[in-house]
């Protein structure tokens, strides 16, 4: 039987801890896992929308069900709610820097010329992708129809946004991004080998996205463009979300538990480790890579990137090891060029704040 808290202390890297960013209910937070020793980690840091009040009251209704816990460089946290809230927070302080009504928000990612893409899911006026200026007023300025849309990874070495939908993945490009009309382009789509396309995000160092799916996990190849079963978690199904660690190769992740959509624990993998909480309603968990990282520009937010890691590993993943021999005759990835919107513009920006476009609740 699983006991509260129960832990595995994460191998190979110089850092003393490692943070984990959680959602899946009313709260966003993020828990210091200590490496040293087996001990129940410490809540660092809590968000709740009902707290916030630089959040207009009918907005701290839409965080009820949060369904993604994005970090970002410079101290950030993008957060989106099948309730239909999607918001950016700051670490440090928890304020808004961003927020807007999105049907069925269920993930976000950060965009060149301090813009935001939002993965809109199964609702009126859902099915699409929704794209923000985040200095800007909450109203999209382009969008594009998509079934499901449930995940999105911006990939800075290839310049493409990755979108997972329920039956597709999709590669698109950013068209005339620099003007105030710009729009997304699709370039390429390739079907799910079994539908439920239901997570998303990259293998640092890789050519890797992990892609999750109603009864199967899938490790889908950027360069070769094909899909392969993960070889750790190809059979296990209704995965919700999954993380590596970009130092240690570890992977984090949440399987729906019973008839829920929510689990009370999180699993690890390469080591083996859970964490259960009686009562919890984990969704998705993410490593709070950024933490990890030199700032790439002073006060700026930056969309999150793989970084480049220095520490040398003692304990290595097989499947990390296999992809980085594969690549070690290619260049590496460097980390993304910084966001043109600094931290302060996106400040001033929240005063700039309209009314939010018109709320339509999601399933």
């Amino acid at each position: 039987m699983t006991t509260p808290h129960q832990f595995a202390t994460l191998q190979g890297s110089e850092a003393e801890a490692d943070e984990l960013v959680v959602c899946g209910w009313d709260e966003v937070f993020i828990l210091h896992l200590k490496r040293e020793h087996r001990q129940t980690p410490a809540k660092v840091w809590s968000w709740k929308a009902q707290d916030r009040t630089d959040l207009p009251a009918h907005s701290r209704e839409l965080f009820k069900t949060t369904d993604e816990c994005k970090p970002v460089r410079g101290g950030g946290v993008l957060i989106t709610s099948s309730t239909s809230g999607v918001a950016l927070a700051e670490r440090e302080t928890g304020n808004v820097l961003f927020h807007a009504v999105v049907p069925n928000a269920h993930s976000a990612e950060l965009l060149p010329a301090g813009r935001a893409v939002v993965a809109s899911s199964g609702a009126e006026e859902g099915n699409r992708l929704v794209v923000f200026n985040l200095n800007g007023p909450p109203e999209p300025v382009c969008t594009d129809e998509m079934s499901w849309a449930h995940g999105v990874v911006w990939d800075a070495q290839r310049e493409v946004l990755w979108a997972l939908g329920r039956d597709e993945l999709r590669a698109y490009e950013l068209r005339d991004w620099a003007s105030p009309d710009p729009s997304l382009s699709r370039v390429a789509t390739f079907d799910l080998p079994d539908p439920g396309g239901h997570d998303l995000s990259p293998v640092p160092h890789t050519p890797l996205l992990v892609v999750t799916a109603q009864e199967h996990v899938y490790q889908f190849d950027r360069d070769e463009r094909r899909f392969a079963p993960h070889p750790l978690l190809g059979n296990v199904p209704c995965v919700k979300g999954v993380s590596v660690h970009p130092a240690s190769g570890q992977i984090a992740y949440v399987q729906a538990e019973g008839e829920h959509w929510w689990a009370e624990t999180i699993r690890f993998l390469e080591p083996e480790g859970v964490l259960h909480e009686p009562d919890a309603h984990f969704y998705k968990a993410r490593w709070d890579a950024a933490a990890q990282e030199e700032p790439e520009g002073a006060g700026r937010v930056s969309r999150k990137q793989a970084p480049s890691f220095t520490v040398s590993s003692r304990r290595r993943s097989p499947p990390m090891l296999r992809a980085r021999r594969r690549l070690s005759a290619r260049p590496r990835p460097t980390p993304g060029a910084e966001l043109a919107a600094s931290r302060a513009d996106l400040r001033n920006g929240r005063n700039r704040f309209g009314a939010s476009f018109r709320n339509t609740p999601g399933p």
